[in-house]
């Protein structure tokens, strides 16, 4: 009877991290986010099928993306609305 592998803890750290990236400081923790999920795929790919998670290290790194991303955006807008709101 086999066991079924270990998750990653980098994944789960790269999912958490990524997800409360959208909501709050996203630029710091959709990279922590991002980088996490990179080093995890790494530790599964060289663990030989003894750790998984694999596919919350990829949701991670997509989740990363889209907050650090959404973060980029509202900079954009609260720098735009700045600028029109002193041009006014």
């Amino acid at each position: 009877m086999s066991q079924a592998p270990k998750t990653s803890g980098k994944a789960i750290g790269s999912l958490v991290c990524s997800c409360i990236g959208i909501f709050v400081c996203g630029i710091i923790l959709g990279i922590v986010g991002i980088v996490l999920g990179r080093s995890a795929i790494a530790e599964i790919d060289a663990s030989g099928g003894t750790i998984g998670g694999r596919g919350l290290a990829q949701a991670g790194i997509i989740v990363g993306v889209i907050a650090l991303v959404l973060s980029v955006i509202v900079i954009i807008l609260y720098g735009l609305a700045a600028v029109a709101a002193s041009a006014s």
